[in-house]
């Protein structure tokens, strides 16, 4: 049976998702997220925000676990690696063009 805080973890990415809007961000922090990342639309950028607060959250429930099985260091390594592409994608493309 799973804990009432282990559901509501699986449940806050989707709750994000149905109701945090553009309006949420101050207008700078957004755009300057929209000009690093290079997307255009507000709604994607929230989406896109949503999408590496994910995946983050993710490989830190990973990193913190106490004991590790050969299966979860796969599934570690398999998060550190998603997290970097999406890093590299988004962020460090466009940091030439930002300082």
């Amino acid at each position: 049976m799973m804990s009432d805080c282990l559901q509501l973890t699986m449940m806050i990415p989707f709750i994000l998702n149905r109701f945090l809007k553009n309006t949420h961000f101050k207008n700078l922090d957004l755009a300057s997220f929209q000009y690093r990342t290079g997307v255009t639309r507000s709604d994607h950028a929230v989406k896109l925000w949503l999408k590496c607060w994910v995946v983050m959250v993710k490989t830190m429930a990973m990193v913190f676990k106490d004991s590790f099985t050969k299966e979860e260091n796969g599934k570690l390594r398999e998060c550190l690696c998603n997290e970097r592409m999406l890093y590299h994608r988004y962020c460090y493309l466009n940091y030439n063009t930002i300082y």
